[in-house]
């Protein structure tokens, strides 16, 4: 009997404690993105492994604030075991495989706003230091989207460069939260809240990357979507894949029309989108409700670290070196089928090609 593919076994949802040690170019990521209910909050976190230095993790958080405000910061750490991916401040814990997580961060991070990222850098030292503590519950009934989930998916994966992009074997799954929150000095919160987590194993090379487009949600009633494109240069597609979560069972779909990222600056853009499937059309729209903007270098030095520097560790909005990517990881107000909720969205596009 054939063995189950990434993303099926429970085991597959734990931490790899050690590298390959026949493939120094294997690294893995593990990402959760917490969308409050009442639209105050958003956290995007991750933890990479750092892969020349296994098995260090890196911790990358953005986290968007009622006003415009936002945090960031980068941090590297050693407290990944069995059940536990662990860096300085963060950790995150596998309670129960594809069921239940506990995240926890506690430290300190860098306060700007998110119209101050959009607009340029945030240079060495800028951003007043603050501390804050939060947790997250996270419970899920949802299947996993796992990334070539199709014969035909996997195929053009296969044939393209969207395999490499996307870095070995990937999944994702749609989530609900129970969310404490707290700003030293500050009142703090507790919400609801809707997410996706991702848990990526495999070498990645991001050489001749030209943007991308992914996007997410879950709605009330436990229905959802989820879109990846990849582009090339000239702004044709290089992969695409989508699927339609209707009544508990995933329903692949193609991407008819999205909205790629054109600008750097935050406005409430909207969206729209439409996805067909076995379902019919479905047409979802969207309004942005804040972001932080990363850089993206896709011209690397050494093949063997894939957390790159000093970019790698920016925040804000880049226009140089020449072939930067400007990256807006966003959240975003979604509606369709008559409900709305919370979501993801990051996009990216060359940073010169970007309108100011």
């Amino acid at each position: 009997m054939s063995q189950p593919a990434f993303g099926e076994r429970p085991q597959d949802d734990y931490p790899l404690l050690q590298q390959p040690a026949d493939d120094r170019t294997c690294g893995e990521n593990f990402a959760f993105w917490l969308f409050d209910n009442d639209s105050r909050v958003c956290i995007n976190c991750h933890l990479n492994s750092v892969d020349s230095f296994w098995p260090l993790r890196r911790e990358t958080i953005g986290i968007c604030l009622p006003n415009g405000r936002a945090l960031v910061e980068m941090n590297e750490g050693l407290r990944t075991n069995a059940d536990t991916i662990g860096s300085a401040g963060l950790t995150m814990r596998c309670v129960e495989p594809f069921r239940r997580w506990r995240l926890e961060f506690a430290g300190t991070m860098r306060e700007t706003t998110q119209a101050a990222l959009a607009a340029g850098p945030l240079g060495d030292g800028e951003g007043r230091r603050i501390l804050l503590d939060w947790d997250a519950d996270v419970t899920t009934d949802s299947p996993v989207f796992r990334q070539g989930g199709t014969p035909e998916s996997a195929r053009l994966m296969q044939e393209s460069a969207a395999g490499r992009y996307i870095g070995g074997a990937r999944y994702e799954q749609l989530f609900r939260a129970n969310v404490r929150f707290r700003i030293q000095g500050e009142p703090e919160l507790r919400f609801t809240a809707t997410g996706t987590r991702t848990h990526r194993r495999g070498p990645r090379n991001v050489a001749g990357y030209a943007g991308h487009d992914w996007q997410s949600v879950l709605l009330p009633n436990g229905d959802g979507f989820y879109f990846m494109r990849f582009f090339e240069a000239d702004g044709s597609f290089e992969w695409t894949e989508a699927y339609l979560l209707k009544a508990g069972k995933v329903l692949p779909a193609n991407v008819l029309s999205d909205t790629r990222l054109t600008s750097h600056r935050l406005d409430s853009e909207r969206m729209q989108i439409r996805l067909s499937s076995e379902a019919g059309e479905t047409v979802i729209a969207g309004v942005v409700l804040g972001g932080v903007f990363r850089p993206m270098n896709t011209s690397p030095g050494n093949p063997f670290i894939k957390v790159h520097g000093p970019y790698s560790r920016r925040f804000g909005f880049h226009s140089e070196p020449e072939g930067m990517l400007g990256m807006l990881q966003a959240w975003v107000r979604y509606t369709l089928d008559g409900q709305s909720a919370n979501g993801l969205c990051e996009r990216s596009s060359f940073a010169a090609q970007l309108k100011g």
